[in-house]
């Protein structure tokens, strides 16, 4: 890969931070796509180079897209909703194509095409479409559940008091990917773009079932979490019919990557989930909270 410039959108995100952190690493030049300046500190001080931007407007994008030799593109409708993330990723698609992008990284989602009645995914597969209509280089991604998910500030009050909550039942087991072996594996397809050209990579790199994802969690934090399962009519009251959607769409089928596939196709071992949590600056943080304070005065 020549160091020409890697676009990375969603650069202040989980995937986006991920990938730019990669990049980087192995010393590629990556401007980093952000709404938020403030929010891009640690990548300029990593020597990235910050654009601000909104995916959804034409004009930004072009400018944001002009030079750019490799691009990571990714959407996400938890802001502003699938409609909005269906924008952001045609405009980028349409940017990319105008400044005659080398290659694209799209990350998309694990049997995309098999979640086209889950709202908030359903444009993933869409775009997946775009992109290869689009007349350019491409390479899919697909990961499944991330890892990172729990450590979500929202749930540390449950973890701290020995909690895990959940739409799912205690047995089904879900597939894991980290974000970090994300960013590892498009760092590893955007070093050599043409040899990944036209394919769909599936990225897992652990299946647990969600009690022991608690139990994990619990080691790892220093103290007993037991999973509770929500019954389905509360994420549907509660979460809307979006999210009840995917949560029986993940409770009856589920995620189907190869565990193996990660390593035997791009060359690296992804981490399992107890060497994440290991890693993972969250679970510190939690473990430091607990031995301040007593777990009784978490519950």
């Amino acid at each position: 890969m020549s160091n020409g410039v890697t676009l990375v959108t969603g650069a202040t995100g989980q995937q986006g931070g991920a990938v730019a952190r990669a990049l980087l690493q192995a010393g590629q030049t990556v401007r980093a796509l952000t709404r938020d300046f403030a929010r891009a500190e640690s990548l300029v001080d990593a020597g990235a180079r910050v654009i601000v931007g909104d995916m959804t407007d034409p004009d930004a994008m072009k400018r944001a897209f002009q030079g750019v030799e490799f691009a990571f593109l990714m959407g996400t409708p938890y802001t502003n909703g699938p409609k909005a993330e269906w924008q952001q990723l045609t405009t980028c698609i349409d940017a990319a194509q105008s400044a005659d992008v080398q290659h694209v990284v799209y990350s998309s989602v694990q049997r995309a095409a098999d979640l086209a009645n889950v709202p908030h995914y359903a444009q993933k597969h869409r775009a997946e479409e775009y992109l290869q209509a689009s007349g350019l280089a491409w390479t899919v991604l697909r990961p499944v559940f991330f890892m990172d998910n729990f450590g979500a500030e929202a749930l540390a009050g449950n973890l701290l008091a020995g909690r895990l909550h959940a739409p799912m039942p205690p047995h089904v087991a879900t597939q894991l990917v980290a974000v970090d072996d994300i960013g590892r594996a498009a760092a590893r397809v955007l070093a050599a773009p043409e040899a990944w050209a036209g394919k769909t990579l599936d990225l897992a790199g652990d299946a647990l079932t969600w009690e022991e994802i608690a139990a994990a969690v619990g080691t790892a934090i220093g103290r007993t979490v037991d999973f509770y399962p929500l019954p389905p009519e509360w994420v549907a009251e509660s979460m809307g019919a979006d999210y009840a959607a995917y949560y029986d769409w993940l409770w009856k089928e589920g995620f189907a990557a190869s565990i193996d596939g990660m390593k035997e196709t791009l060359g690296f071992q992804p981490m399992d989930f107890a060497t994440y949590l290991s890693e993972a600056r969250w679970t510190l943080d939690l473990r430091i909270e607990l031995e301040v304070h007593s777990p009784r005065s978490f519950t």
